[in-house]
């Protein structure tokens, strides 16, 4: 909870640098992938673009990513599909991780980004997932949103801008 309010405050540094955010999602994906094997759940990632330089921490952008993906498998059922997505939208990034699992109900969506708010407590997790995938995000300068329907699956999406 401290590193999310550290977060929040803007008081601790970010170690941003130069690095390849397509690659930064590959190795979070990449990391994903024996989780989602063990849930019969298919991961897959896509690429759409070519130039995916940014500055920024590759460190906390692993753990958003890893956090986003984690979430979505936790909630899909075996043989559904989890895919996440970078794609070089111009003036900024996109990063998107939809899933076909029990998606989020209407009413709680506006508070999933709350720390230890959870929409489905049965399904475990420690309610602090996006609360860190929100402070990350803020701290790069971007915004992130959600858009869900029950039993049809959820869609995250990060926007970070160009440097």
């Amino acid at each position: 909870m401290l590193e999310i309010s550290r977060l929040h405050a803007g008081t601790v540094q970010l170690d941003r640098r130069a690095l390849d955010l397509a690659k930064v999602v590959d190795h979070a994906v990449e990391e994903l992938y024996p989780r989602a094997a063990d849930a019969g759940v298919s991961l897959e990632f896509e690429r759409l673009g070519t130039s995916f330089s940014y500055y920024g921490d590759a460190q906390r952008l692993h753990q958003m990513v890893v956090n986003l993906g984690a979430n979505a498998i936790r909630f899909t059922a075996a043989s559904g599909r989890v895919v996440v997505r970078v794609i070089d939208a111009g003036p900024e990034f996109e990063l998107q991780v939809e899933d076909t699992g029990v998606g989020i109900p209407a009413v709680a969506l506006p508070h999933i980004f709350d720390a230890y708010r959870q929409a489905h407590r049965a399904r475990g997790g420690t309610g602090l997932g996006l609360a860190i995938v929100r402070a990350v995000v803020d701290a790069h300068g971007g915004r992130v949103t959600a858009e869900s329907q029950e039993g049809k699956g959820s869609r995250f999406t990060v926007l970070l801008p160009r440097p």
